[in-house]
């Protein structure tokens, strides 16, 4: 296994990088602690595929809402406005591929944050990635 990162709410392990992968995709392993998500937010350069492997994760995408467990696939379309949680009381853990490569330096960058908005904000413009719902936690 790859590089591993503590993020807010769990875990991400890098898997394949662009570096490995002529900037194809990035596949990346996140393990979520229970009620811990992802805000609402759009991509503008990439999409983002969920592949469930242990919990369950609660996914909004498009303004659909819906719950995906072992084995189920998610997909967001870059521009499609898109979150996910884990509302439950144990891990859950999925693989998320994201088509092209690249947005692995976000999580990287984020890391190191440490809860200061602007600065997530700057990094997210960079990045082509803006959060459409504000607060600590969007839980869809």
């Amino acid at each position: 296994m790859g590089e591993r990162i503590k993020v807010r709410g769990g875990w991400l392990s890098f898997l394949a990088v662009g570096e490995e992968t002529g900037g194809a995709y990035g596949l990346i392993e996140t393990a979520n602690d229970p009620s811990t998500g992802v805000p609402l937010h759009v991509h503008e350069r990439e999409d983002e595929t969920w592949f469930v492997l242990e919990g369950e994760f609660t996914f909004e995408v498009g303004g659909e809402t819906f719950r995906a467990g072992p084995g189920d696939y998610v997909f967001g379309p870059r521009r499609v406005p898109h979150s996910y949680a884990n509302r439950t009381q144990a891990v859950a853990r999925a693989l998320i591929m994201v088509t092209p490569a690249g947005f692995e330096g976000f999580w990287r960058e984020s890391a190191t944050l440490h809860g200061d908005a602007a600065a997530h904000q700057a990094l997210g413009e960079k990045y082509g990635v803006r959060q459409l719902v504000q607060g600590p936690q969007h839980k869809p």
